[in-house]
């Protein structure tokens, strides 16, 4: 095993890692691991956009929480939260 396999991910490169493992947790399809970020999707409506959202520690908490009692990522449960305000794959009861 070459020195460069060896090496620990740092930086960047591991939090692109971890991001692309929690989308493909959740089903999303994550972007390719070349780093290109000018590649584009081929269907306007696939372009994923960014969003940084800022939440009181209560808050941070409760998602941490249910995130792991359910065992599904924060991101799902944000994504289900906003599907269910607009109206779209409300939850079953």
């Amino acid at each position: 095993m070459t020195t460069a396999a060896k090496r620990t991910r740092t930086g960047l490169e591991a939090r692109s890692s971890s991001i692309r493992a929690a989308m493909e947790a959740s089903g999303e399809q994550a972007p390719s691991s070349n780093g290109s970020a000018k590649e584009e999707s081929t269907a306007p409506q696939d372009k994923l956009i960014g969003l940084s959202v800022r939440l009181t520690r209560e808050r941070h908490d409760a998602l941490r929480r249910i995130s792991y009692e359910q065992r599904i990522p924060i991101h799902t449960i944000i994504l289900q939260g906003l599907d269910y305000m607009i109206g779209k794959n409300p939850p079953k009861q």
